[in-house]
This record gives C-alpha cells, sequence and structure tokens, in this order.
C-alpha cells in the first residue's frame, strides 16, 4: 500500500510539472528598460520622419511608475501596459500617463524578415504632454527588423529569455520590406519590457522523468511479487 501510494503522488506531481512545461501564462512586465544614447534609445515616443520612420526627436519617455502594470501572454498575444510619461530622460518631468493594448506574435519575433509582428494601441487622453494629448491616441505597427542594437545589447524587435524589445510606427509601411513612408508617420515608439519571468517555462528536467520511471518499475516488482 505505501508504495502504490508513493506511486500515485510520483504520477501526480510528473501530471502537474508536464503541464507547466508546455503550458505559458501571462508574464508580467517588471519593469522597462531604458537608453538615452547610442544607435538604440529606449523606452520613448518619438517623431518619426527621418531613416524609414525609425528615428526622430524625441517626444516623450515612459516608464512604469506607481500603479502601473503590464503583460504579455506568449500563447495568445495579448499585449497591456500602463505607464508614466515624462519629458526628459531623467524621468523628472512628468507628462501624464498613457495605457497600451495590442497583440504581439511570438512566432513573429526573431526572423528579421520584413513582417508584421503585431500592433500596440497607445490611449494618450490623460497625458499632458501636449504633441501625445494632441494625437489623442495612435496604433503603433511593429515590424520584424533589427534595425539596431543598443548599447546594451538589446537588439530591436526581438524577444530573448526575459526581455522583449520593440520598435515600431503609426503609419504606412512598405510590406515587402517593413520600412515606413515618412510622409504618413505620425510617431515612433522604441521600447525594451524586462519580464518578472522566463518567456518560455523551463522544460521539466530528464531526472524527474528518470524518477518517475523508476518509480513505475518498482510498481511492477511489487505486483510481481505480489501475485507470485
Amino acid at each position: 500500500m505505501e508504495i502504490r501510494h508513493t506511486i500515485r503522488l510520483a504520477a501526480a506531481a510528473l501530471a502537474i510539472s508536464a503541464s507547466q512545461s508546455i503550458t505559458a501564462a501571462p508574464i508580467d512586465i517588471l519593469q522597462l528598460g531604458l537608453e538615452d544614447s547610442g544607435p538604440f534609445q529606449y523606452s520613448a515616443f518619438h517623431v518619426a520622419d527621418t531613416n524609414n520612420g525609425m528615428s526622430g526627436a524625441k517626444l516623450a519617455w515612459f516608464a512604469i511608475g506607481r500603479g502601473d502594470a503590464g503583460s504579455w501572454d506568449p500563447d495568445t498575444g495579448a499585449f497591456v501596459l500602463s505607464v508614466h510619461l515624462f519629458d526628459d530622460s531623467s524621468l523628472f518631468s512628468n507628462a501624464g500617463t498613457a495605457t497600451a493594448t495590442g497583440t504581439l506574435s511570438e512566432a513573429a519575433f526573431n526572423g528579421f524578415d520584413g513582417g508584421l509582428i503585431g500592433s500596440i494601441t497607445w490611449d494618450f487622453t490623460s497625458a499632458t504632454n501636449t504633441v501625445l494629448n494632441g494625437l489623442g491616441s495612435a496604433t503603433i505597427s511593429l515590424i520584424d527588423i533589427n534595425y539596431a542594437t543598443s548599447t546594451n545589447g538589446f537588439a530591436a524587435n526581438s524577444i530573448n529569455t526575459n526581455s522583449m524589445s520593440l520598435w515600431g510606427a503609426e503609419g504606412q509601411y512598405d510590406v515587402q520590406t517593413g520600412l515606413f513612408d515618412t510622409q504618413t508617420t505620425t510617431i515612433g515608439m522604441d521600447m525594451v519590457a524586462l519580464f518578472a519571468g522566463d518567456i518560455k517555462p523551463v522544460p521539466v528536467p530528464a531526472a524527474v522523468w528518470l524518477f518517475g520511471s523508476g518509480l513505475i518499475g518498482l510498481a511492477a516488482v511489487g505486483r510481481r511479487r505480489g501475485t507470485a
């Protein structure tokens, strides 16, 4: 009876571990990175009027502040975020708040083929920044182009174990190259999100499966002895 009880517990633990190894849940965004110099500067909004919409004068910086939150679900692509806005990269001059919702496909990242990763719609109605409040809202298209890598090693529009780097703009873009038409762009966005956990759960170690197999083997031996 004791062996059977142990087997049942082990089987339950293996089932839970297996489900955790293949099922992801929304991952909380712990904080946003910030770089105000170098080839890829984030987290900020900018005028998207040069270099195919990839760069332009900074309009506002943003960060997760008190009462803000964010998450991304790799399975469904659902993305939500609320931030505080600032007129300077030192995050001293508050410029209101903004919220974002969107869908970002995990499968579309890291190919750097110019395809559409997804889009994020920002609501600027609570911004005190004149330019952003004047926009009211903006839908940023995120294209799978690694146009630059930051000084800290973040490649634009890529995901790693526990981070996501995003660059995009609002406006028309070429579906073949992913580059924006600066005659139509209104605003650009650069962001690095740092997650509270890994994007992909760590697989169940082989040792766990071996342990479970051993217990099953013991159960088989126990049955044979019981029937001998």
